[in-house]
């Protein structure tokens, strides 16, 4: 008897462990990934409850997201992105305070990346606290991958401030970092 119990728990473990959710996440196959999550998705690794959450959350399905990305937190160990996401749902959600306490809390497991501080920057823009902003646009700036974005939104919060001459510059910085032939080039 007791046998056939372990011999049924190792089946049901390795039925949910063997669902790679992550495969299903990085092909885009959401729906499908949302179809696998079993009865009981408490028992699933901390970054199987991830994937999941950031499944809902890319089909746009907030509760769901937040619901996910708590039991994922919950069960630790915990990563920076599932912080991240959980404050930009606050953010989209316009609840701006709790967005700069999870994005807080992704920084300080990954200080080094700039993307937050860009994050930052929007939420302090949308905090209408400008000068935040601006510092974290600036630090976001750093980066080749958030340079672009990151001057336009310097030019914008310049802008705000009357403040032509930088905005300006932050504008021209921005079309600097923008290959000719692209489709931003040709937007700008």
């Amino acid at each position: 008897m007791f046998s056939i119990l372990c011999v049924k728990l190792i089946s049901n473990a390795q039925s949910i462990d063997s669902i790679d959710f992550s495969v299903l996440y990085n092909t885009k196959n959401y729906d499908e990934l949302i179809s696998k999550v079993p009865k009981k998705p408490k028992e699933l690794s901390a970054m199987s409850l991830y994937y999941i959450g950031m499944a809902y959350y890319m089909k746009s399905n907030d509760a769901k997201a937040m619901e996910y990305l708590d039991y994922a937190i919950d069960k630790g160990p915990v990563n920076q992105d599932m912080y991240y996401y959980k404050g930009m749902i606050y953010f989209y959600g316009n609840k701006y305070s709790q967005a700069l306490k999870y994005v807080n809390k992704a920084m300080a497991i990954f200080p080094s990346e700039l993307e937050f501080y860009y994050t930052k920057a929007e939420i302090f823009q949308a905090m209408d606290n400008k000068d935040s902003a601006i510092n974290n646009a600036y630090i976001s700036a750093k980066s080749f991958k958030t340079m672009v974005k990151s001057q336009i939104l310097l030019g914008n919060l310049f802008k705000e401030k009357k403040d032509y001459v930088k905005a300006f510059s932050a504008y021209q910085k921005a079309l600097e970092g923008i290959k000719p032939g692209t489709e931003t080039y040709k937007k700008t």
